[in-house]
């Protein structure tokens, strides 16, 4: 039984790099980290309600000019211009 419904807390997964490291058994590039982070974290259920909607640099060409503000000459989905929680991934 829901007794309400929130909207997931959005996550920003932030780093460029594109180095190869060790993941899985085997070098990857960091993107490939990411995603990992992103899918995992996604899937995070709590009463069957999603309870993270993360971003990663590598969903920049899927969001729509209409929902994207110019931030440091780079676009970035409105929704994500105040997440709720920030990760920043190094080495």
């Amino acid at each position: 039984m829901t007794f309400f419904r929130t909207e997931p807390l959005t996550l920003m997964i932030s780093s460029r790099y594109k180095d190869r490291v060790e993941f899985q058994g085997r070098p990857q590039p960091m993107s490939a980290v990411r995603r990992a982070m992103k899918v995992a974290l996604e899937a995070i259920r709590c009463s069957e309600e999603q309870i993270f909607r993360a971003w990663i640099h590598e969903d920049d060409a899927a969001v729509s000019p209409g929902d994207q503000k110019s931030r440091g000459g780079r676009f970035m989905p409105t929704v994500y211009r105040n997440p709720d929680m920030f990760f920043h991934v190094s080495r």
